[in-house]
């Protein structure tokens, strides 16, 4: 990050400070992803927002305000990380199944990544259900230009600065 002379993504990494755990990043790190005009990602996968089996979207949404608080809105951004092993997308006996092949090709570590079923945030856990959140933001105190920037403008940002979009 000290020497990128285009803005930084953490484009799926939670903040420890929410929830600690060993696939979560520090403060110091998104300070310094911020430091260079870019954005961290807020991930719903399950196991790097709580030790539920299912978090709750409050969760979710105290990850990305956490994020928010510390280093501004425009440093977060959606990084949710749908994928073909969740709930809703592939039976358990598939998603064991591919997740046994990730942890034996060394692509995640089981003290990272918890076995199946994964279960998104209630009331998001699916694509589809993402108007929710912008429900629920509105709900919490959230303007219309924070929501607007959270859900892609400071992604588009970020693109055109590091693409050199005009």
């Amino acid at each position: 990050m000290e020497v990128s002379e285009k803005p930084v993504v953490s484009s799926h990494a939670n903040p420890k400070g929410a929830f600690d755990t060993a696939r979560n990043i520090s403060d110091e790190q998104i300070r310094s992803v911020a430091a260079t005009g870019g954005l961290t990602g807020i991930v719903g996968y399950p196991a790097f927002l709580s030790a539920a089996q299912q978090p709750t979207l409050d969760c979710f949404i105290d990850h990305l305000s956490y994020v928010a608080d510390l280093v501004g809105i425009e440093h977060v951004a959606l990084g949710i990380d749908y994928f073909l092993g969740q709930v809703g997308v592939a039976d358990d006996a598939i998603a064991t199944r591919e997740y046994e092949g990730r942890i034996a090709e060394g692509r995640w570590r089981r003290a990272d990544y918890p076995p199946p079923p994964y279960y998104y945030p209630k009331g998001i856990e699916m694509p589809e259900k993402l108007p929710i959140l912008t429900t629920r933001l509105l709900e919490r105190g959230y303007s219309e230009t924070k929501i607007r920037a959270v859900l892609g403008e400071n992604w588009m940002r970020v693109l055109a600065g590091c693409w050199d979009a005009v």
